[in-house]
């Protein structure tokens, strides 16, 4: 279901068939502490914005469920730097 969703969104096709989603379902795993030894790849800038859009929907409304936790403040300070609306101190 989420790749349903996932790669129309890409712009990249759905598989026809069983047969073409085999690469995609089965293809091979990366067990923890398996990296390159130079550490995990850098993220392209264009997926990493890809990413972001998909999934700020699904946590701003976690956030909003959220809010009532006795954390609500780092929450909320989250969603207005996610949202672009605050300028987080440089630490």
């Amino acid at each position: 279901a989420v790749l349903g969703r996932v790669l129309p969104f890409l712009g990249l096709p759905l598989p026809a068939s069983e047969r073409e989603w085999g690469p995609l379902l089965d293809g091979p795993r990366v067990l923890h502490g398996t990296r390159p030894g130079g550490g995990k790849p850098p993220l392209p800038a264009a997926v990493a914005q890809l990413l972001h859009r998909f999934y700020l929907p699904f946590q701003l409304a976690l956030v909003e469920q959220l809010r009532a936790h006795c954390d609500a403040a780092e929450l909320v300070e989250w969603r207005s730097w996610a949202m672009g609306t605050a300028v987080r101190a440089a630490g």
